[in-house]
């Protein structure tokens, strides 16, 4: 217990663990800022490439087609040989595949870069800023929406590549992201606790 103003605080405050964990986390930040800039450079070119080489070179021989490694089935699924025959192209199926890439590591980006404020805010003793309050909300409202945008383009672009091999029979539902909004509604949550934390003390502190 600490006394402070003649009261007795129940709390303690272990700030040599807090700054450790400030740096560490500030430090992060920067590397993944930086790191996704790069990534981001890097597929842009890598679209504008794809965009203007002759499309003949993207042409695909079915007939080598033995397996399917499915990230999103989390499967390695094997082809019937006598199922797909012919050569097809998949220039504009990677060039969507590219910019679906591209919308992700750009949210990574959009939240790494408001984390950072907030990081600085709070390295200031300026936590429950007004501003890191909004940051907050403005990160939980990305992740809503990144749950159901993202599974809606994956849904197109699986869509796009059922149609190329030319299976009539499959159907693709767009199923929301559950993970992702359930993070977007926690932090939306969490930024108003602090909010009607950051109330509570103003208060507080206009009435003593």
């Amino acid at each position: 217990m600490i006394m402070k103003g003649g009261m007795i605080m129940n709390r303690s405050f272990n700030k040599k663990y807090f700054n450790t964990i400030l740096t560490i986390t500030r430090w992060i930040t920067k590397v993944s800022v930086v790191g996704l800039f790069i990534l981001i450079g890097f597929l842009l070119i890598s679209i504008g490439v794809v965009m203007f080489l002759p499309v003949e070179l993207f042409d695909f021989n079915l007939d080598n087609l033995t397996t399917i490694d499915s990230q999103y089935l989390k499967a390695l699924i094997e082809v019937n040989p006598d199922l797909f025959t012919g050569i097809v192209n998949v220039k504009w199926q990677l060039v969507f595949a590219g910019f679906i890439g591209l919308l992700n590591v750009s949210f990574l980006q959009y939240v790494f870069i408001i984390l950072k404020k907030a990081i600085i805010d709070v390295s200031n003793e300026k936590p429950f800023s007004e501003k890191n309050i909004k940051r907050f909300n403005l990160i939980g409202i990305a992740f809503l929406v990144s749950g159901f945008l993202f599974p809606t383009f994956n849904g197109l672009l699986f869509n796009s590549i059922m149609k190329m091999l030319s299976i009539g029979d499959v159907n693709v539902r767009y199923m929301i992201n559950l993970q992702q909004i359930f993070m977007g509604l926690l932090i939306i949550v969490l930024a108003n606790i602090f909010e009607y934390g950051a109330y509570l003390q103003e208060d507080h502190d206009m009435t003593v």
